[in-house]
C-alpha cells in the first residue's frame, strides 16, 4: 500500500516527470504515473529492496 508524500520540486523536474510518465504510458499501453517514475527513481538511487 503506497503513502501520500507532498514535496516541492523544481518547475523542469515537473515537466520532465509529466513528460516522461505520458511517454512510458504510450509506449506501453499501460499507465505509467509520475508517482511511479519517483518510486523507480528513489528505489534505484538508493538501491531499496522491493517487497
Amino acid at each position: 500500500q503506497r503513502r501520500t508524500k507532498s514535496i516541492r520540486i523544481d518547475p523542469a523536474l515537473d515537466l520532465f516527470l509529466k513528460e516522461e510518465a505520458f511517454r512510458r504510458t504510450m509506449a506501453s499501453g499501460k499507465r505509467v504515473s509520475e508517482s511511479d517514475l519517483i518510486e523507480e527513481a528513489l528505489v534505484g538511487h538508493f538501491r531499496i529492496q522491493e517487497k
